[in-house]
């Protein structure tokens, strides 16, 4: 390789950019200056493609041609020679990182486990080992650094791998329990769309179309089930046989027609509801909702206007969130919102709505107060996320909970106990007074 890079016979070509094709064009040359001229001779210069398979096949990794020219212009290509000749890095096997895993949380005595806490506890017991074994200790090999485990498996992975929650699935388990044991409050149930849309072809003599029925209810006041993905024409059909079963003739079952433009829709709605329907509440915005039953008015109006104890709470647990979402990522882990949203999806972790309201200073003030406060712990010696800490998370959601409960009108159990029967309904509608709506 030396000879060809250096041959006279091409001067144009610099002794590192020696191409495949220049090889073979100039080791004949070579080869004459070294007395041989046999194709044949067992001591001929080999071609570009020989030389190139020959490293490839004896390597431990790829090569390419310009790194084996790189290597033959060397001045020692000892060295180069016995790296290409060792096996590529082993991975570490995944029984290894289980073990590793476990052993460190089984010391620390959590079933929680971040990176900080992992690295800081192997690094003591690394220690520990030589300082009773000396050079037999086997620790150090045993247990890989966070480092290790991150890029070869990813350490959020390897701790399920391992069957060791992270510190984000923290309140998962027991949200779930607390679920169970306190199912959510009664939701009011619509008037079924046939119900609804027999009553509003009572009043019109003509059938509605669903733009049209949803507005017919909320003129009428009542609340309207879900008519997404609803049988249309099977839900006339219903309601025609609902009519006549009471006596009054049914429209033909033929879908409502477009106006037109400009044209806008008159239909004539019951002023009162109809006897027995779901009463149609307007949704508040989710920090004006009063507490479940239990509390008195006065409480009631003083979380509405903002209670100064509640407002720290949530501040507080705001911060233990971003806390250990950001103990948990590694230095090229994004730190966005759209990261946390990913991150807490599923968990009870608090969604990040909260912090733009009440004065909480928004995501990205409150995620650098969590960075400051993570750094603090660690100058002091300490891991950023303390056990203590995931404790006070799980005392501020049991404060919060009443708070943050759905709304349950005071009326609730007398709604639930007024039965719904068409016919009455249908009567009352009939004999009732009307007003003309427009839409």
């Amino acid at each position: 390789m030396r000879a060809v890079a250096a041959d006279p016979a091409d001067r144009e070509t610099a002794p590192g950019r020696v191409s495949m094709s220049a090889f073979n064009r100039l080791r004949a040359h070579v080869d004459r200056a070294r007395g041989i001229t046999d194709a044949d001779h067992p001591e001929r210069t080999p071609t570009a493609e020989a030389i190139h398979l020959r490293f490839n096949k004896d390597a431990g990794r790829k090569v390419s041609w310009r790194e084996i020219v790189g290597g033959a212009l060397r001045e020692d290509p000892t060295m180069w020679l016995a790296a290409l000749g060792r096996e590529p890095e082993q991975l570490v096997p995944p029984e290894v990182v289980v073990y590793a895993l476990r052993r460190v949380a089984s010391a620390l005595g959590v079933s929680v486990l971040g990176r900080e806490a992992y690295r800081e506890r192997r690094a003591a017991l690394i220690a520990t080992d030589r300082e009773l074994f000396g050079e037999d200790g086997l620790l150090e090999q045993t247990l890989p650094t966070v480092n290790q485990i991150e890029g070869q498996y990813g350490f959020a992975d390897a701790c399920q791998m391992a069957g060791l929650g992270g510190a984000r699935a923290m309140l998962t388990v027991e949200a779930a329990a607390a679920r169970r044991a306190s199912p959510p409050p009664p939701q009011p149930v619509g008037l079924p769309a046939p119900v609804a849309m027999a009553l509003y072809a009572a009043l019109n003599d003509k059938w509605p179309s669903r733009d049209t029925l949803r507005a017919f209810a909320a003129a009428s006041g009542f609340t309207l089930a879900s008519v997404k993905g609803l049988d249309w024409e099977a839900a006339m059909a219903e309601a025609g046989e609902m009519l006549q079963a009471e006596g009054v003739t049914a429209p033909e079952l033929v879908r409502a027609k477009p106006n037109g433009r400009g044209r806008r829709l008159t239909f004539r709605a019951p002023v009162e509801m109809p006897p027995g329907a779901p009463r149609r509440t307007e949704r508040r915005p989710r920090n004006h909702q009063s507490l479940s039953e239990g509390l008195t008015g006065t409480e009631i109006e003083r979380l509405r206007r903002g209670d100064p104890a509640l407002w720290a709470a949530r501040h507080e647990l705001y911060l233990i969130a971003l806390r250990v979402w950001l103990d948990g990522l590694s230095a090229r882990d994004r730190r966005s919102r759209l990261a946390y949203i990913a991150w807490r999806r599923g968990t009870a972790w608090p969604a990040p709505n909260g912090f733009d309201r009440d004065d909480h200073g928004g995501f990205t003030a409150l995620r650098d107060e969590a960075s400051r406060l993570n750094a603090a712990e660690r100058r002091r010696g300490r891991a950023a996320v303390p056990a203590e800490l995931l404790n006070r998370a799980r005392e501020l959601q049991a404060q919060l909970r009443p708070a943050d409960a759905p709304p349950v009108r005071s009326d609730a159990s007398a709604r639930a106990a007024e039965v719904f029967e068409f016919g009455t309904a249908l009567r009352a509608v009939l004999a009732g007074e009307c007003r003309e709506v427009q839409r």
